[in-house]
């Protein structure tokens, strides 16, 4: 069958407006079962950005945790081609969380990779691969200062592959197998598996069959195209400059932290000294009391003890 391509605004919009499949793309991200969901659709018109834009959707979530039980959730989609946007949209985030009174997750699909190799994985509080569970190790400025819950789908490093309802999901944001001509519409040669799946598939192909909603994605993706060619250079060297200074960053981190150890060790072992000298003099006093019980003279215990008869009168 053909269907839409997902990255664009057109099709991520009506394809996240389907609650069915919606539930299906955000349970198998998370990996745990959508109760409710209410979504909220909202676009952020960014005047810094050249009045481009940027999509996201808000979703009110009760979601069945596998630890918790139900539990309430704002649930923050967005789709981005460009790293700059997702800077942007973490600071938005950051005024959600504060007023927010529960919970944040967000999912961020990105167009562009962020030098970890998964096609999806978690961001916070620790970096896992989704699909393997394998721990990550993660440079990305974008990705190490998060302060909420944050699931990434790199786009590029999507692979083929329907071993789980996760990659079901990714398999339709696959950049291959298109029209001739096209980056907007493709084939899509598997089956869908169950409800969930099958709302995803009618969803975007609805979309490659309307001619109306053709035309609109087709502009957006000379859009997109536009701001490539226009932006996507200096985005690039922004980010290879974030990358820079958070690897500087890091390499501080880690100075401070040997320093730190260091620290902690020479105070240890001084701790250490200090206490065995306690012992000596407790072994020394014990020892020249019991030579004085003893009978023995001042003049020989000195010599027993090395300690100056003027001492040994005192104790």
């Amino acid at each position: 069958m053909l269907i839409a391509n997902p990255i664009y605004d057109v099709t991520f919009k009506r394809l996240l407006e389907d609650n069915v499949a919606a539930k299906y793309i955000i349970g198998s991200i998370l990996d745990c079962e959508i109760l409710s969901l209410e979504p909220k659709p909202t676009t952020i018109t960014d005047a810094e950005r050249d009045g481009l834009r940027v999509y996201y959707m808000d979703f009110a979530a009760k979601i069945l945790t596998k630890d918790e039980g139900p539990k309430s959730t704002i649930i923050e989609m967005q789709k981005s081609h460009k790293w700059a946007d997702v800077q942007r949209f973490r600071r938005y985030l950051g005024g959600e969380y504060m007023r927010s009174e529960d919970p944040i997750v967000a999912i961020y699909f990105l167009c562009f990779g962020l030098g970890v190799d998964s096609a999806a994985f978690s961001g916070h509080p620790t970096f896992a691969d989704l699909r393997t569970g394998q721990k990550l190790q993660v440079k990305s400025p974008l990705v190490r200062h998060l302060t909420h819950s944050s699931y990434f789908v790199q786009v590029p490093k999507i692979e083929p592959c329907l071993d789980s309802d996760l990659d079901a999901v990714l398999s339709v944001f696959a950049q291959e197998d298109f029209l001739p001509d096209s980056q907007t519409v493709r084939h899509y040669r598997a089956q869908a598996q169950n409800k969930g799946m099958a709302a995803v598939l009618r969803t975007l192909g609805a979309i490659a069959d309307d001619p109306v909603a053709r035309a609109e994605l087709e502009n957006e993706a000379r859009c997109v195209d536009y701001e490539e060619r226009a932006f996507g250079d200096r985005d690039r060297k922004i980010m290879e400059q974030s990358r820079i200074i958070e690897a500087d960053r890091i390499q501080i981190e880690e100075r401070d932290k040997q320093i730190e150890e260091r620290d902690k060790q020479i105070e240890e072992r001084d701790k250490a000294l200090a206490e065995k000298e306690r012992e000596i003099a407790e072994n020394r006093t014990t020892t020249v009391k019991t030579l004085k019980a003893a009978g023995l003279p001042l003049c020989t215990i000195s010599e027993v003890t090395g300690l100056p008869i003027t001492a040994i009168e005192m104790i």
